[in-house]
């Protein structure tokens, strides 16, 4: 996964700690020596409510949470209650779209668009947390840890490009 992002005043590139304008579209942000995290970390209760359908990866809407380094990521969290007090202040969850859960020799990929979320103040997100927003509990799927230089002002958009081999996979 690699964070991209948009300022009012034009695109800009953070690499290393280094930011500079860019003459084109998307940049992307990545962390300093190193590029951005691409691995999903899943919360321990997922696997169990994926299989008895509480979570129902081809029909449920799936929403994309930023929350702060101020969140402590424990596995045995599972709903969004778990989470929701270290929400980055003034940004709205964003539903993902172009959702796939395919399977292909027994390896089942769970994949989407590239996800948009615009700050409406400065916000420091530290990880963006994947949920069940159909579940009735908002069931947490798994979370993924930002670059340590990701700083977002108001107006900004931050774009989570998913790793082009998924979300993640099930073997």
């Amino acid at each position: 996964m690699a964070i991209v992002r948009s300022t009012p005043s034009g695109w800009l590139q953070e690499t290393g700690g280094v930011t500079r304008a860019t003459p084109f579209g998307w940049v992307q942000e990545e962390a300093a020596g190193g590029s951005a995290p691409s691995t999903t970390t899943r919360y321990n209760s997922f696997v169990e409510l994926m299989a008895d359908g509480t979570i129902d990866m081809d029909n449920d809407t799936f929403k994309v949470c930023l929350v702060t380094s101020s969140y402590t990521p424990l596995l045995t969290h599972s709903q969004l209650s778990d989470v929701s007090a270290n929400r980055v202040s003034g940004t709205t969850d964003v539903a993902l779209t172009g959702v796939t859960w395919a399977q292909t020799s027994g390896t089942a990929k769970f994949d989407a668009a590239d996800t948009d979320s615009v700050f409406a103040s400065t916000g420091t997100p530290k990880y963006a947390v994947i949920y069940s927003d159909t579940s009735t509990n908002d069931n947490l799927v798994g979370y993924v840890t930002l670059p340590d230089s990701t700083t977002i002002t108001g107006g900004d958009t931050l774009r989570l490009v998913w790793d082009s081999a998924g979300i993640f996979t099930l073997a």
